[in-house]
């Protein structure tokens, strides 16, 4: 029985030596890439409607504005008022500290302790005043879109095409404040700084009055 030829071991130096000097294997194909999601096409933007034409369709939209005008202006009437009673109250005290210290009623250092602590703690209400507005303003803003949308599913003359477009293109807050600006220009508010102060100072009284 003939023997039969042994083959070359794959860990011989001949077959390393071939490994090594055979061509790397190609890569591999990259995937492809997926489908890009579809942007709103040229009729679908030209379907959007303007401010101003949001504002003329919907009856409701004039409300919103209007009582997002006057809330808004109370706020600051109030924050006003509050900053002007702070600044009073601290002057207040500072002159009649200052007239018992001349007066010997009072040594100087607990007058200069007095003045500093309430000069602190009114610095410590500014910034509490500060933050709540922020935070009264930031909540008023972000209330705005769900109301702008919920005022157009009703008493509105815009075709439901145009009302579609608009809900998928534009952001319904920053739609709102677009729609502010132009009745803003419609209904400027002619009042002057002063008559804003002395409509807040009034507001005040009227409202302690009937308390």
């Amino acid at each position: 029985m003939s023997a039969q030829p042994s083959h070359p071991s794959a860990d011989s130096p001949s077959s390393l030596r071939a490994a090594l000097l055979s061509p790397p294997a190609p890569a591999p194909a990259p995937q492809a890439l997926a489908d890009p999601v579809p942007g709103p096409d040229a009729q679908e933007v030209a379907l959007v409607p303007t401010a101003p034409e949001l504002l003329a369709s919907s009856p409701n939209l004039q409300r919103l504005c209007e009582s997002y005008h006057t809330t808004r202006r109370r706020m600051v009437e109030r924050g006003r008022r509050q900053r002007l009673g702070i600044a009073a109250m601290v002057c207040g005290l500072a002159v009649g500290a200052t007239f018992l210290a001349r007066q010997g009623s009072l040594p100087k250092d607990m007058v200069t302790m007095l003045v500093i602590s309430v000069a602190a703690a009114s610095a410590v209400g500014l910034v509490v005043l500060g933050w709540l507005w922020v935070r009264d303003e930031r909540k008023l803003r972000q209330a705005q879109g769900e109301r702008l949308l919920r005022a157009l599913q009703f008493n509105c003359t815009m075709p439901e095409e145009r009302l579609r477009a608009f809900r998928r293109l534009v952001p319904a807050t920053s739609a709102f404040f677009d729609v502010y600006g132009a009745w803003k220009m419609e209904h400027p508010d002619r009042r002057s700084a002063l008559a804003i102060l002395l409509g807040g100072l009034s507001g005040k009284s009227r409202s302690t009055a009937s308390a």
